[in-house]
């Protein structure tokens, strides 16, 4: 998934919670309360989540307010392809856009476009015609995991 505040919910699994908690106890980062809440809390299920590692200029923030905030992310770089989330175990890829401009990520060109030739679509949410605007929302899994 890409930032928080352009993806959909999905519910984290307790193995991605615990691997969370370990992360933020680690880097010393608040959030690390928010995610034993979480874990208290749990119904069960969920998908083991991770987020796209963006640039500070990508995301138009300085390096130390994007560092912060990575540290209470599980993030893979992925702008050397699909290489990176295969070995990470990625089985899933959740794209959100606007009909594939990569204007604004450049960087992440390559990976969206391996994720397009080389994945099987499973699900695709288009907004519809003259109905409210909304993102072109896509998922596609992952071969060779």
């Amino acid at each position: 998934l890409d930032q928080e505040h352009e993806s959909p919910r999905v519910r984290l699994s307790m193995e991605a919670i615990d691997a969370l908690i370990r992360q933020t106890t680690l880097a010393g980062h608040p959030k690390q309360r928010y995610y034993e809440l979480m874990k208290s809390g749990h119904p069960g299920g969920g998908f083991f989540v991770y987020r796209i590692r963006r640039d500070p200029w990508e995301l138009g923030t300085g390096p130390r307010h994007t560092q912060f905030s990575q540290q209470a992310h599980l993030t893979i770089d992925v702008k050397t392809g699909l290489e990176p989330a295969r070995a990470q175990g990625v089985e899933l890829v959740v794209w959100v856009g606007r009909g594939g401009d990569f204007s604004r990520l450049p960087g992440l060109e390559r990976f969206y476009e391996e994720v397009s030739r080389e994945g099987t679509l499973l699900a695709d949410f288009i907004p519809l015609a003259g109905s409210r605007g909304g993102p072109h929302i896509a998922i596609y899994r992952v071969p060779g995991t």
